[in-house]
């Protein structure tokens, strides 16, 4: 894969002799690219090509702002290598950026459909605050995405608590944290981010085409994804910095003001899926740990901080 990522043919001899197995099981592994919708072009004599996107996520056309990129043109999952390269010692702002994932995954371990169209990165941050206020980062981040695509597209998405962006509520992005702590300090933290950008509403599986949508099918035109990156890399380190700098007085004062302005949760009458059970209530306000606080049928208020909600 890494060989074919340059666009350039590739004989399959000379692949064969660099990688050490026989052209038989270079086919295959050809074959087996081109089912998961790589395409690859053979040409005579000329060997193999990888058909590389009009705006490809690559580092010399990005030069994304804070980061230090490591980009392949397929990953299993970003936030797997983002977490490898943490506990490798990357420093905070190393960015895993690939045009695909194979086994992308979302909250719960959900299944997160990665094709090509989107942009899918994940950020190794090491944050000073202590975990239950680096909770906030998820929300921080979905403001910043939300920002990158209104600037670059004219569209406003909606944020959904926690950190789902909708358009028409239909799922425009996710966010996952995954969090490695110790002894009640964050050793580092990466933030997954699936923004699916330039899809066709046929680049999606069947099953999600009615709950899903993509900047380009938003704006009924072509969308720039290395702009949209680039736009939100330089929002993310806007909010991030501020409020590793400001703590609680900035995140309250300054931040969540920005965040209520976006939500399509709050003051509405949602339901709430937890491990727990479910149950009806009504959005009334963020906590300062980034919770949802939010009033039952019975009149009762509570802090619901890891399930699925949705808005009736």
């Amino acid at each position: 894969m890494a060989l074919l990522a340059d666009g350039a043919y590739h004989s399959g001899e000379a692949l064969s002799a660099r990688l050490g197995i026989t052209r038989a099981a270079i086919w295959k592994q050809v074959e087996s690219m081109r089912e998961r919708g790589i395409v690859i072009e053979s040409a005579g004599k000329r060997g193999y090509r990888m058909t590389m996107p009009d705006d490809p996520l690559f580092p010399p056309l990005m030069n994304a702002p804070g980061c230090k990129i490591e980009y392949s043109y397929e990953m299993v999952s970003t936030n797997v290598r983002a977490s490898e390269l943490a506990r490798q010692g990357a420093e905070e702002g190393t960015l895993a950026l690939a045009e695909v994932q194979t086994g992308g995954k979302g909250r719960r371990e959900r299944c997160w459909a990665s094709p090509l169209g989107g942009v899918w990165c994940s950020l190794v941050l090491r944050p000073t605050q202590p975990p239950a206020e680096a909770q906030r980062i998820p929300l921080v981040t979905a403001v910043a995405v939300a920002e990158a695509c209104e600037d670059t597209t004219g569209l406003k998405p909606g944020v959904k608590w926690p950190n789902d962006l909708l358009i028409g509520g239909r799922k425009l992005c996710g966010i996952l944290l995954e969090m490695s702590v110790e002894a009640e300090r964050v050793q580092y933290l990466t933030m997954g981010v699936g923004i699916n950008a330039a899809q066709r509403g046929e680049d999606f599986p069947e099953e999600i085409r009615g709950a899903a949508t993509s900047l380009a099918i938003e704006c009924g035109a072509p969308v720039k994804r290395g702009d949209v990156l680039r736009a939100f890399t330089e929002r993310l380190w806007h909010w991030y910095r501020r409020l590793e700098l400001g703590g609680d007085s900035f995140y309250h004062e300054v931040f969540m003001p920005a965040y209520i302005a976006r939500s399509v949760t709050l003051g509405r009458d949602v339901t709430v899926v937890s491990d727990e059970g479910t149950y009806a209530a009504h959005a009334e306000a963020i906590g300062g740990s980034g919770e949802l606080i939010v009033r039952t049928a019975a009149g009762t208020t509570q802090a619901v901080w890891a399930a699925d909600v949705s808005v009736r």
